[in-house]
């Protein structure tokens, strides 16, 4: 796994720095790498350079993510320009839960000890199979009529407009 997020880090790094045309989504990415590598002191201040980049160079005056981001140029300088589904809640979550996982990634996995028990409800009892397939239950159509008349209208119809 950590292979993995190694290569999809060599990947987003370069998008969250703004050295490419933009990218998507890579907050998925960073939520994962805290969890993994949050606790390694080798790996941490990087990881914790990029959240940082995030916060400063993504998030727009109104502190806000878009689903997608274009690398633009102002005043000779690459600047994130959030696009698409302004404010694109699910990046804001991945974000918080990316420097949530870099503070402390003990607390984020402590979800299981606030949140309440789930209750399920029991599961719907079985419909008995009926004769037929999947037949609905009332009466049955008269497909053959129905293929009659429609056939009946077809051939009315062309020679109407013969």
């Amino acid at each position: 796994m950590a292979a993995q997020l190694d290569s999809d880090l060599s990947f987003v790094g370069p998008q969250i720095r703004l050295e490419t045309a933009g990218g998507q989504y890579f907050m998925k990415n960073t939520v994962s790498f805290g969890l993994t590598h949050g606790r390694d002191p080798s790996r941490r201040e990087g990881l914790s350079d990029l959240v940082e980049l995030i916060a400063e160079g993504h998030a727009t005056e109104t502190a806000h993510f878009g689903e997608a981001m274009a690398t633009v140029s102002e005043a000779g300088r690459p600047v994130a320009s959030q696009r698409v589904a302004n404010p694109h809640l699910w990046e804001g979550v991945l974000f918080y839960l990316s420097a949530m996982a870099l503070e402390d990634p003990d607390a984020l996995m402590a979800y299981d000890a606030v949140l309440p028990e789930v209750e399920l409800a029991p599961p719907a009892p079985a419909t008995p199979p009926v004769s037929g397939g999947c037949a609905v239950g009332g009466r049955r159509l008269a497909a053959p009529w129905l293929l009659a008349v429609l056939l009946t209208w077809l051939v009315c119809r062309r020679r109407v407009g013969s």
